[in-house]
């Protein structure tokens, strides 16, 4: 009779497992034409909250890559992994969600209406990683765009 108990329980113990893997949030199994099979990545519940975050953040305010990475790791702000953060940011890239010219245009916008600046200045600002952290082409572009219009 014992024995029987350890058996049943070992093979439910395996049917869990085996459920819990089929169902596991970071790896799902794909099998393509002719029985090949190729494991890829799934977001996970932290990688995917910070996508959502990221994107909400963006509709409100103006973003370099590096202040929205920094914004979403930070303890002060949201706290999310390295990971997270970096998968947020691809993700949003990957599917076109974010235009970081258009980020730093706007964002040269703002500087403009609190304080006038030069052109070189203004890319200063924008480039600085002190300032709005965008790339120096980014920020060239946002000078280039906003004095054109001014």
């Amino acid at each position: 009779m014992m024995h029987r108990i350890n058996t049943q329980r070992i093979i439910i113990s395996l049917a869990i497992v085996i459920i819990l893997i089929a169902f596991s949030p970071y790896t799902r199994t794909t099998y393509a034409a002719g029985g090949t099979s190729d494991t890829e990545t799934v977001a996970t519940i932290g990688q995917q909250n910070a996508f959502k975050t990221a994107k909400r953040l963006l509709q409100y305010m103006n973003f370099s890559r590096q202040a929205l990475y920094d914004q979403l790791t930070s303890k002060n702000g949201n706290g999310y992994s390295n990971e997270e953060a970096t998968y947020a940011i691809d993700k949003l890239e990957g599917d076109g969600l974010v235009d970081w010219n258009e980020q730093a245009v706007r964002t040269a916008e703002i500087y403009l209406r609190v304080k006038p600046l030069t052109k070189d200045d203004l890319i200063d600002i924008l480039s600085s990683q002190y300032g709005a952290g965008f790339t120096e082409e980014q920020a060239q572009y946002a000078a280039d765009t906003v004095f054109i219009i001014s």
